[in-house]
């Protein structure tokens, strides 16, 4: 029987041909499908095929097996096995661990490309994270990031976290912009506090409305830590109502909340305000107190920060130098005095402070005796700021206080060179007019390394001479 219509045929039928194998017979029965019939259940019928029919039958059934296939690959991507996802036992990791120098880091990195390893996400994360800790160099960091397909949160966390520790923020958000936003890395809670304090640290209100209007978007502006840096970053680019409407929104509070909203009423002269919570939080901690009394300071009520700092349950080095500080914005000099000297411990900003009080007083004797009890104590090394303080004296100052800071700072420093000059010249100032006879006596009193200083300005001091 030739069949012509198969659709014409009203009940099932069972295809029974030595031509097909049972795999042709399953899919030839399941696309033609037949409505039963009342009267005869099934019928057995030999179908005949002419040879091109056939042939044309098998191209039909190899293209509908072809169509269920998936399609080949054309190459293949490298990847890490199971057994090195333990990747601490990677003999090219334990290297990289190991590495301490940029040179030796490029033929690590070498090792990486070639075993197609550099691609994995671990690898790199490892990679970015050694570069920007331990070898320093971020921009060798920004360029592995650049060469990387697939990166992630973690890696661009990492590279502006390091531009933040270099005190470079307007790098970090630089690289946010140009690379991160540009390769579509999706951002995780961690991203958007970075992008909080970055924003802070620029003072760039702008951007800081960016990363919450971001935050609000992905669906962290929930999280405690986001909502704690964009307070923060509200706070210090002078938006402080809106730190605070951010804080009432809130849901769950932590004392770096309390302390971020403090803060930034005090920074922004509503010590009031900020007093209003202070007295609200239960648990404050030494930084809570450290804000109130420097706002009570800053508006020169010491009565009030006196009683706070009496007040509080233990005290550091902040706490003392925010008392001196006050003190010293008043111009009591006695009790400020009183309370550098009953400091247990002093740091180099204590120490600053009395200096610039005594200048500020025109005592400078007693400012260069600070000085040198500064020096001979070693309690705190003198900086830039020690060494300008002591130059704004108006007082003929001792040769030994020219060449003694000598051992304390390098030679090439400015403010040592001025300080040693101004020695120098009043010493030679009191011996006027200089002879040949004095000139031996002067100059052996100097020490060596001072000796090309002494002689310059003895050639710049033409009128001594006689």
């Amino acid at each position: 029987m030739r069949i012509r219509n198969a659709s014409t045929i009203a009940f099932p039928i069972q295809v029974e041909s030595t031509i097909f194998s049972p795999t042709e017979r399953a899919l030839l029965q399941s696309s033609h499908s037949f409505p039963p019939n009342s009267s005869t259940e099934r019928m057995t019928i030999r179908l005949k095929f002419s040879k091109t029919e056939a042939l044309s039958l098998d191209k039909f059934i190899k293209a509908q097996k072809n169509l269920s296939q998936t399609p080949p690959i054309l190459w293949s991507k490298p990847q890490i096995t199971d057994t090195d996802n333990q990747h601490v036992n990677h003999p090219i990791l334990q290297e990289l661990e190991s590495c301490t120098r940029i040179k030796d880091f490029h033929q690590i990195h070498a090792q990486l490309v070639v075993s197609g390893l550099s691609q994995d996400s671990f690898v790199a994360s490892r990679v970015l994270k050694k570069l920007c800790t331990s070898l320093s160099s971020v921009s060798l960091a920004v360029v592995f990031f650049d060469c990387l397909e697939e990166p992630d949160a973690f890696m661009c966390n990492t590279i502006m976290k390091s531009f933040l520790s270099l005190n470079d923020p307007s790098g970090a958000l630089r690289f946010y912009h140009e690379k991160m936003l540009p390769k579509c890395v999706e951002h995780n809670h961690y991203t958007f506090p970075l992008l909080g304090k970055i924003c802070a640290e620029v003072r760039s209100l702008r951007e800081g409305k960016k990363t919450h209007a971001r935050a609000v978007k992905f669906g962290f502006e929930l999280d405690l830590f986001v909502r704690n840096s964009l307070i923060h970053m509200y706070s210090v680019s002078g938006e402080i109502w809106d730190a605070r409407r951010l804080f009432d929104n809130g849901s769950v509070w932590d004392l770096v909340s309390w302390n971020s909203m403090i803060d930034g009423y005090v920074k922004n002269g509503e010590v009031g305000c900020a007093r209003q919570l202070f007295d609200l939080l239960p648990n404050k901690d030494i930084f809570t107190w450290n804000s109130m009394i420097s706002g009570y300071v800053d508006i020169g009520d010491m009565v009030t920060a006196k009683w706070l700092f009496d007040m509080m349950p233990f005290r550091d080095i902040v706490s003392w130098n925010c008392m001196i500080d006050g003190y010293a914005k008043i111009g009591n000099v006695t009790l400020a005095r009183d309370s550098f000297d009953s400091m247990a411990m002093r740091n180099v900003v204590s120490w600053n402070i009395m200096l610039a009080l005594y200048v500020r007083c025109k005592d400078y004797n007693e400012c260069l005796r600070l000085f040198d009890r500064m020096i001979e104590g070693g309690e705190a090394r003198p900086n830039k700021a020690s060494l300008r303080t002591v130059n704004n004296t108006k007082t003929p100052l001792p040769l030994q206080e020219g060449y003694k800071l000598s051992g304390v700072f390098k030679i090439g420093s400015r403010n040592l060179r001025a300080l040693q000059h101004r020695a120098i010249v009043c010493l030679l100032k009191s011996c006027a007019p200089i002879t040949e006879t004095n000139l031996k006596h002067i100059c052996n009193q100097l020490p060596k390394r001072l000796a090309r200083v002494s002689m310059q300005n003895l050639l710049d001091t033409p009128q001594h001479w006689v």
